[in-house]
């Protein structure tokens, strides 16, 4: 008997945004609400700040000139503090001083991918920068985070040090752009069906559902 091919579901993140951390989390009962469908699920990176410096810029700076002002920054703050309680997040943006330049995250990313290990690190970048104020641009900082996954990293650190694999995640970034893909989080299913990050877990649950369904009749 030949076995149903295992749906293809791409999740678009960049680790500088909040609302794709708390889409992790969300991602996780979207799994358990459609665990009778096999998936296969893959990270893809997506740049919100493509043109940063390799070692991030000032948060402060930065905040003032893309909102402005202390009030159009705290009109988001409500529902994304809301959000991220549900799912059991603990935001502390008094500890982030840098907004990171996030292409080695999502290289890191990339080596683990196929591995056990690619959600988990996506999990501990996240967090540590989010929760703890890491500044995840520095290289010496990711890769302790790395080794948080009880690997060895030493390849990992060359791959790093090498130019290998930025032009392949810089072509990932600008293909998900040419698409008309503005923003993080972005969930792909089976090439075919795109949806927000911000649609609810039902929403999301049932496009999955349906995705299955059209494969099985085709």
């Amino acid at each position: 008997m030949q076995t149903a091919p295992a749906l293809n579901i791409e999740v678009v993140l960049d680790f500088i945004c909040p609302w794709s951390y708390i889409f992790l989390k969300k991602l996780d009962n979207v799994i358990e609400q459609t665990k009778n469908i096999e998936k296969r699920i893959n990270y893809l990176p997506y740049l919100l700040e493509p043109d940063l410096p390799a070692t991030g810029v000032d948060r402060n700076h930065f905040l003032q000139k893309k909102f402005g002002s202390k009030e159009n920054l705290r009109k988001i703050l409500p529902p994304l503090k809301s959000e991220s309680e549900a799912y059991g997040i603990q935001f502390d943006f008094s500890k982030i001083t840098n907004i990171p330049n996030t292409l080695d995250c999502h290289r890191v990313v990339q080596w683990l991918a196929d591995t056990p290990y690619q959600k988990q690190c996506i999990e501990i970048i996240f967090q540590n920068y989010f929760s703890h104020g890491i500044d995840i641009s520095n290289t010496n900082q990711l890769i302790s985070l790395v080794k948080k996954l009880d690997i060895n990293t030493l390849e990992i650190e060359r791959w790093l040090q090498s130019p290998k694999d930025i032009e392949r995640v810089k072509s990932i970034d600008a293909n998900l752009k040419s698409l008309g893909i503005a923003a993080t989080p972005f969930i792909i299913i089976n090439n075919q069906y795109t949806l927000s990050g911000e649609e609810s877990i039902e929403t999301i649950s049932a496009a999955i559902k349906f995705a299955k369904s059209t494969m099985a009749e085709s």
